[in-house]
């Protein structure tokens, strides 16, 4: 009885030893099956050629931006509405966390700034928005350094529009 059960426990791990290859040689064909697919998949083929960008035809004057800005300054740039347009997107990355997308102080951050839409801040004047916007408030409000002077006056535009809507 004992020399079957030894027969039988040395078949049985021939038959596993045989079994785990088979379970390795599988799992390796699986794998370079699955990196020939992940190769010739679409993700990986160059998107097509656009074209090339499309460049304005509407002229516009350099805008003689001030070296020195006063809480009094008055937004230089002329064409307020391209402005405003230019600075939504501006307001959109940099203010909307704090202010809300309407500048109502609907954003995450507490305590709550103030709103753009209603209060003081419409009624501020251009420079002293656009001061702000540079140089921060308080510990809270932080400097915009990242930004141009020309893109504080676009988005100080645009938050002038916010009190209109």
């Amino acid at each position: 009885m004992r020399k079957k059960l030894e027969l039988w426990f040395e078949s049985w791990s021939v038959y596993y030893e045989r079994l785990r290859v088979a379970h390795v040689l599988m799992f390796a064909l699986l794998l370079i099956l699955l990196g020939c697919l992940a190769c010739s998949s679409k993700a990986n083929e160059p998107a097509p050629k656009l074209g090339d960008p499309v460049v304005s035809t509407t002229p516009v004057a350099p805008v003689a931006l001030p070296t020195e800005v006063t809480k009094e300054t008055k937004n230089p740039l002329t064409d307020l509405a391209a402005a405003s347009a230019k600075g939504k997107p501006l307001f959109e990355q940099n203010c909307v966390f704090c202010h809300g997308a309407t500048g109502a102080s609907e954003g995450a951050f507490e305590p709550k700034p103030p709103t753009l839409n209603a209060g003081d801040v419409p009624q501020d004047p251009d420079g002293e928005i656009f001061l702000t916007i540079k140089n921060g408030k308080g510990k809270s409000m932080p400097a915009q350094k990242r930004l141009t002077d020309e893109q504080i006056w676009q988005v100080t535009a645009y938050v002038r529009t916010l009190a209109k809507k």
